[in-house]
C-alpha cells in the first residue's frame, strides 16, 4: 500500500461523521431571512395549485427552515448507528489521506 492512501475492503463499513460548517448553516438562514416573495395570485381558487405552490405555503416552509428546523439534531440522527448504513460498498475504495475531496 502506498503511503498516504488508505485502502478499504469490499463491503466493510466506512464510518463517517456528518458535520456541516456553521457558516453554511448561518448563510442559509440569512438567505431565508432575505427572501422576497411574490404576491399570491388572486385569479385562481385557494385549492387550485395548477399555477404552482401557494406563496403562503412557501413562506411557512421557509420560516420553519429558518426558525424551527434543527440541523444539528439531524446530524446526530443521520450519523447514529440506528439510522442510515455507514458504508460505501465498493470493491476497493481508495482515499487519499489528508486530501480534500472535490
Amino acid at each position: 500500500m502506498s503511503q498516504g492512501i488508505l485502502e478499504y475492503e469490499f463491503n466493510k463499513p466506512i464510518p463517517y461523521l456528518l458535520d456541516v460548517e456553521e457558516a453554511l448553516l448561518e448563510s442559509t438562514k440569512q438567505k431565508l431571512r432575505l427572501a422576497r416573495y411574490p404576491e399570491e395570485q388572486t385569479d385562481v381558487g385557494e385549492d387550485d395549485w395548477s399555477q404552482g405552490t401557494k406563496v403562503d405555503v412557501v413562506k411557512r416552509l421557509a420560516d420553519y427552515w429558518k426558525d424551527g428546523y434543527d440541523w444539528r439534531v439531524e446530524e446526530v440522527i443521520l450519523t447514529s448507528d440506528y439510522s442510515l448504513p455507514k458504508a460505501q460498498n465498493l470493491t476497493t475504495l481508495l482515499l487519499f489521506a489528508g486530501q480534500d475531496q472535490q
